[in-house]
């Protein structure tokens, strides 16, 4: 049986043909490499028959096809863009094929060949790993059929001099392009890309979209403890906007439209904004809204009633301003959140008011969310607009619908 390793002079490739060499089914080894003095480096140094060296370019299909003609199979360990141009050399060839993997977007494009590698009665196995890789599966596979397991033996096969080294290979351009493509997930049946941003980018997007009115899910590290959301599970708003009580109230808390909510301010800002100028990071102390910022009713204003009455705007911030000009008042500190801190100070910057509502992350009669899945299927269940999960931003438009969803206001029961 021949096989041929491509890229055989790298760590792991190299590390394959030492293996290869210990099987005697195997009768010729073809160590190919681009750089031929490392390939004659390696076969040199096992003392066996059939190992041979050869110069091998994988962006040279014609001679590669060549190459491979008459092999039982390729192990393809050179870098994880090749795989599909070196599958299809398989294919002319007639060669079985085994790579080591590589980034989720270029295997499911792999797995597009499936029907040709089928058709033409050949098989590529995809992403076979180095140790730890399918290794894994394997060993967790021959555990389960054990009473117990007393011990596990770890053996490195991906060692830079092929001694005891515990320095580990990796490809340096793979861990640039995973953390430079986009995230997929797969979501109702379907594979979907989604954007995950630095920080100074989500705070950024995040702060344009409540400037422009909209509603924004908000989850963030732990879950928080107490009456409250603080500011890792909460629904923020402009606290400038009229309509964003109501908004709130009906289309997201399912509520109400008069209950009142409460507002998040820069601990550094509070006293330009109410009178009060202690700490209150709980959102338990409620305080007047400074004079300045207040705005008188009319005559025809004051002979209203009810909920006509309750709509009218008290203050520069009327989401968050109840009908006495009083207010429940959470002050955000950079030191116990610096998040949701720079948050407020960006939006400060928009708009000039450090001032959001912030409202518990949930509807009318739900436990406050816990885990992802709660807030996205919370977000999916209601008119927020965006939702900002960890270092992910999702909009409510580019979202498939929920399928199969139950009804889930007989879920809860309401308060």
């Amino acid at each position: 049986m021949r096989i041929v390793v491509l890229g055989g002079a790298g760590i792991i490739g190299r590390s394959i043909v030492r293996d290869l060499a210990d099987d005697r089914e195997v009768g010729e080894i073809v160590v190919a490499d681009l750089d031929l003095d490392g390939a004659r480096k390696v076969a040199g140094t096992l003392a066996r028959p059939g190992v041979t060296a050869v110069r091998a370019d994988v962006t040279d299909s014609t001679a590669l096809v060549g190459l491979l003609k008459g092999a039982a199979c390729v192990v393809n360990s050179v870098q994880y863009y090749f795989n599909i141009p070196i599958m299809r050399v398989c294919l002319e060839a007639k060669t079985h094929y085994i790579d080591l993997g590589g980034l989720f977007h270029t295997t499911r494009k792999q797995l597009e060949l499936h029907g040709e590698f089928k058709k033409t009665g050949l098989l590529a196995v995809l992403g076979l790993g180095s140790c730890p890789g399918i290794a894994n599966v394997q060993a967790r596979t021959v555990a389960d059929g054990f009473d117990s397991v007393e011990s596990i033996r770890i053996y490195n096969g991906a060692t830079p001099d092929m001694g005891d080294s515990l320095a580990w290979a990796y490809s340096i351009q793979t861990i640039f392009d995973e953390i430079t493509q986009p995230p997929v997930v797969f979501r109702e049946g379907r594979f979907l890309e989604t954007e995950t941003l630095g920080e100074e980018e989500l705070i950024g997007r995040s702060a344009q979209f409540l400037a422009e009115d909209k509603v924004v899910g908000w989850f963030q590290g732990r879950m928080e403890f107490g009456p409250r959301a603080l500011g890792n599970r909460s629904i923020l708003g402009d606290a400038r906007s009229p309509r964003m009580q109501s908004v709130m109230n009906l289309k997201i808390k399912f509520r109400e439209s008069f209950r009142p909510f409460a507002p998040s301010v820069l601990r550094e800002r509070v006293g330009d904004w109410f009178e009060l100028d202690v700490d209150s990071p709980y959102m338990l102390l409620v305080a007047p809204v400074r004079r300045e910022r207040r705005i008188a009713m009319t005559e025809a204003q004051q002979r209203l009633f009810g909920i006509e009455k309750r709509n009218v705007p008290r203050s520069e911030i009327p989401a968050a301003t109840h009908v006495d000009y009083s207010a429940r008042i959470q002050t955000v500190h950079r030191e116990t959140n610096p998040l949701y801190h720079a948050l407020l100070r960006r939006f400060e910057a928009l708009t000039g008011c450090p001032v959001l509502v912030n409202t518990s992350f949930n509807v009318r009669g739900e436990p406050i969310v816990c885990t992802p899945k709660d807030a996205y299927l919370c977000f999916m269940r209601t008119e927020m607009d965006a939702l900002v999960l960890g270092s992910c931003l999702l909009e409510k438009g580019r979202q498939p619908p929920l399928r199969d969803d139950v009804d889930w206001r007989s879920l809860y029961q309401l308060d």
